[in-house]
């Protein structure tokens, strides 16, 4: 027989075969056994589903799952793919073609965690999920195939979160405490009870709400701690019957709502030195008004001498804390105050009487006469004695001293005094100013605090007017010169005495910028001393003490010379950068921007040392994507130039900065140019515009992979290609599946390439007529058609 005449008896028996098959396809459906051709419209469950296993271990049922169609009939044939989902471990086979039966059977091993685990199964479109627990062996409950499995034993607990907070007594804390049941290997372990106990120090009122509540199926057990009264350290323990409990700190304080009030002692009176009869004894109350214990309370004496029998102490379960006070030796008020950390402080209060007679003369002893500088300390103290009527001194009188309208300004201390077991009673003695050129009297009288009819003494002392300071021998008080010199003239003050108009030798001077000598410079001498004609010399060097140069500035920089308790004169630089050696910018090949968004090119000219040159022509030149930008701009002091523009077309723009500055004074003799460069990358914006590009309209063989992918292209509002853009395909009518790369399936998600464009292959449904495809992307959607025939 010819090849030919073979050939086309394989062509007729290929023929009889397809109609055979497509006449089996017709066939009613609802007839029984299993259908070898079909569409799976259902996935369910056989056998295999909610088991408990051993983790690591396979479980002892298979797992199986069938498939059928719309009206029941089993499907044969049909691919089932099994992924373990949660839990780890692993699926032996993990695709399983469905029997005669339409079941496709599996064996899972379980993960290496105790607890939940899943699987996925998928055929075609259908998704149905099997769940199994693992459990450790060795732990008491039911048995599988042999081994004891089931709930796990409690070996310990551990705290999870609450601890160490701080939270005002009597209150919630902020954040509930949280501790973890566990077994011996660290699994999670529910059921189990938890009991929460206060501690024996914690105080009235506290409270854990609930305090026994059984472990969730993380391990863990919560409650709600309500502090006790105690400020300080508090303690909460989580126990499990038999094992070894779990403590939990908190810190109890007082908010400033709370009170700290006098309770007893206040208002006694008793002779100067006595101890009072009454303890001092201070309340102290939380924010809700209920007694605060252990709040700390110091004790001080705040007026009047005396002592008091402790510095601190902490409050009782009563709130209060009491001390003994022992008064000093003046008369009259005394005072103690009580300070409670956190709410604030109390004033005791009591009067001392005298000891002895009642004053009859008030003398002067020392210090009446002396003579001193305008606002100088005398070298002598003024002495006071207080005697009564037989001429026996008196101690702890109060005496005042007041100064004349005339030097008001002066100042006695202390004032006012007490006198002692002497009968005396001392003061210093600060004058008053003098900004005269003549010396002036000042006087200050001392009077018997209470005992009007007793004449107060007057004590008189010359002031000498004060030095002064001037600047002197300098050619230009503000100086001009650039960062890093030595300014050209020296700083020269004089100390001198206004009355004769001579200088004044050996007073120290203090020279020190404005600022850091980093910003402002530094004196090569700190501190002077002025010389016989009362002068003191000095130069400015306009760098950091580390040498390096300080920055420019528009604003003039400061040097100020100062004499303690007489004045100071103040010196002016104005500083310019140095000549124009470097161009910067804030954009280099790392900058990234999307289309649309405005770019911000920043630059400086700068010199040798960093500092910005003002007065620069700074020109932009910028371009890429088919378009550019220009501009030009004067810079100014300490500050980068900038222009802003959007760009629209994405790719790599390339951009130039060249700056030219004219002669400077102290800088440059001629003008001088810099330049610097870099690049913008600009990415295309959101997707905003999505186009069929091939595959629509097709029309192909009913079950049949149709040959042209349906591709779309992604594009952003301004026309620049869109990549790395997930759209979503779905087959929306006509019963087709999408494939690309993965199983086929009724959805598909693509993500567009370097091109802006996603494609899926389409295999038309198993009914002729019309097969209905939706793409989306950012927004946009598009429609596929296709038509299967018989």
């Amino acid at each position: 027989m010819s090849q030919r005449g073979a050939g086309l008896r394989r062509v007729i028996g290929l023929v009889a075969v397809l109609s055979a098959a497509v006449i089996l396809g017709c066939m009613d459906r609802s007839m029984t056994g299993p259908t070898l051709i079909g569409t799976a419209d259902s996935l369910q469950v056989s056998s295999g589903n909610n088991q408990n296993g051993i983790v690591s271990t396979a479980l002892s049922t298979p797992l199986t799952v069938q498939v059928r169609t719309a009206t029941g009939a089993a499907v044969a044939g049909t691919s089932v793919t099994f992924s373990v989902a949660t839990g780890g471990g692993s699926i032996s086979p993990a695709v399983v073609a469905t029997d005669a039966s339409g079941r496709a059977q599996t064996s899972w091993t379980l993960g290496a965690n105790a607890g939940q685990q899943t699987v996925v199964a998928t055929a075609g479109a259908k998704v149905i999920t099997l769940t199994a627990t693992g459990v450790v062996s060795g732990t008491t409950g039911g048995t599988t195939g042999g081994t004891t499995v089931g709930s796990l034993r409690a070996a310990q607990v551990v705290l999870s979160a609450g601890n160490g907070q701080s939270g005002s007594i009597g209150q919630p804390l902020g954040a509930n405490v949280v501790v973890k049941v566990l077994d011996s290997l660290g699994n999670a372990v529910s059921g189990t009870t938890v009991t929460f106990a206060q501690g024996a120090s914690n105080g009235t009122g506290a409270s854990a709400s609930p305090t026994s509540i059984k472990s969730d199926a993380a391990g863990l057990a919560t409650t709600q701690w309500t502090l006790g009264s105690k400020v300080g350290q508090q303690t909460l323990t989580a126990t499990i019957a038999g094992l070894t409990p779990v403590t939990v700190q908190a810190t109890g304080t007082i908010s400033s709502s709370g009170a700290a009030i006098v309770d007893n002692g206040n208002n006694q009176v008793a002779g100067s030195g006595a101890i009072l009869p009454t303890f001092l004894r201070v309340l102290v109350l939380d924010q809700a008004g209920n007694p605060a214990l252990g709040a700390r309370v110091s004790w001080a004496v705040a007026s009047g001498g005396g002592a008091i029998s402790k510095s601190s102490g902490t409050t009782s379960a009563a709130g209060l804390d009491s001390a003994k006070w022992t008064l000093g030796s003046s008369i009259g008020a005394q005072t103690v105050t009580a300070t409670v950390t956190g709410v604030g402080s109390v004033t005791f209060a009591a009067t001392a009487t005298t000891v002895s007679g009642t004053p009859s003369t008030l003398r002067i002893i020392s210090g009446e006469g002396q003579s001193g500088q305008s606002a100088q300390t005398l070298n002598l103290p003024l002495i006071v004695e207080v005697r009564d009527a037989g001429g026996n001194v008196l101690s702890g009188v109060t005496v005042g001293f007041t100064q004349a309208a005339t030097n008001a300004d002066a100042l006695t201390s202390p004032s006012p005094a007490v006198t002692g077991v002497d009968g005396r009673a001392s003061v210093t003695w600060r004058l008053g100013s003098n900004t005269g050129t003549t010396a002036q009297t000042d006087s200050v009288t001392a009077s018997l605090t209470g005992f009007t009819a007793i004449a107060g003494v007057v004590f008189h002392a010359s002031v000498r007017p004060a030095f002064r300071i001037r600047m002197v021998n300098i050619l230009d008080t503000l100086q001009t010169d650039t960062t890093g010199a030595t300014l050209r003239d020296t700083l020269v003050v004089q100390v001198f005495d206004p009355v004769t108009n001579l200088g004044v030798q050996g007073v120290s001077i203090s020279w020190a910028t404005q600022a850091s000598s980093s910003v402002d410079g530094f004196a090569i001498n700190s501190v002077d001393t002025t010389d016989n004609t009362g002068l003191a010399k000095n130069r400015w060097v306009l760098r950091g003490s580390d040498g390096a140069a300080i920055p420019s500035s528009a604003v003039a920089k400061r040097m100020v010379a100062t004499v303690a308790g007489i004045g100071q004169v103040e010196f002016k630089a104005h500083v310019y950068p140095g000549a124009l050696r470097t161009i910067t910018t804030n954009v280099s090949s790392s900058a990234a921007i999307t289309a649309g968004n405005a770019v911000t090119w920043c630059a400086t000219g700068k010199d040798v040392t960093g500092n910005v040159v003002d007065s620069v022509t700074l020109t932009f030149a910028g371009s890429g994507g088919g378009a550019s930008v220009s501009s030009s701009v004067l810079s100014t002091y300490n500050a980068a130039t900038c222009i802003t523009s959007a760009i629209t077309a994405a790719g790599s723009w390339g951009f130039t900065v060249s700056g030219t500055v004219q002669v400077r004074p102290y800088a440059q003799s001629s003008a001088v140019t810099a330049v610097a460069s870099g690049t913008v990358v600009v990415s295309p914006a959101a997707a905003a515009v999505m186009t069929k590009a091939a595959g629509d309209a097709q029309t192909g063989v009913r079950s049949a992979i149709l040959p042209t992918p349906l591709k779309v292209l992604v594009k952003d509002s301004f026309g620049n290609l869109v990549p790395s853009q997930a759209v979503a395909f779905a087959v929306v009518g006509g019963g087709g599946l999408l494939s690309a790369g993965a199983a086929p399936a009724a959805t598909a998600t693509v993500t567009t390439g370097a091109d802006g464009t996603a494609s899926v292959t389409l295999i038309l449904g198993g009914a002729a007529g019309t097969n209905t495809i939706v793409a989306t992307a950012g927004g946009g959607t598009v429609i596929f058609t296709a038509t299967g025939t018989p």
